[in-house]
C-alpha cells in the first residue's frame, strides 16, 4: 500500500499536467504484477489499485516496469520526505 498511494498521486499529477506518455519504474515487483496482470486480483488493495489502472489508461501511451531498488533512490528519498508533509498534495 506504502508504494501505490504515492503512485496514485503521481499519475493524478501526470494526468493534471497533461503529460501523454508516461513511463512508471517501480521497485516493487508485486505492485508491477498487479498492475500489468488483470487476471491476479489482491482484495486489500484493490481499491488502489483500480485507481491507478483507470489512471494509468488515461494516458496515450503508458508502461510500467520493475526495477531494482538499489536504482530507485531518487523515489525513495521522496518516498521518505512524503512522510513528514502534514497533507496531500493535490493540483487544481
Amino acid at each position: 500500500m506504502a508504494e501505490l498511494w504515492p503512485l496514485k498521486d503521481g499519475l493524478t499529477l501526470a494526468s493534471q499536467l497533461r503529460i501523454s506518455s508516461i513511463c512508471v519504474e517501480l521497485d516493487a515487483g508485486l505492485i508491477v504484477l498487479l498492475l500489468t496482470n488483470y487476471s491476479i486480483n489482491n482484495l486489500m488493495l484493490e481499491l488502489l489499485l483500480d485507481d491507478c489502472k483507470t489512471l494509468l489508461k488515461k494516458f496515450h501511451s503508458s508502461t510500467v516496469h520493475h526495477i531494482f531498488r538499489e536504482t530507485n533512490q531518487c523515489a525513495g528519498t521522496l518516498a521518505k520526505f512524503e512522510t513528514t508533509i502534514s497533507s496531500n498534495f493535490f493540483m487544481e
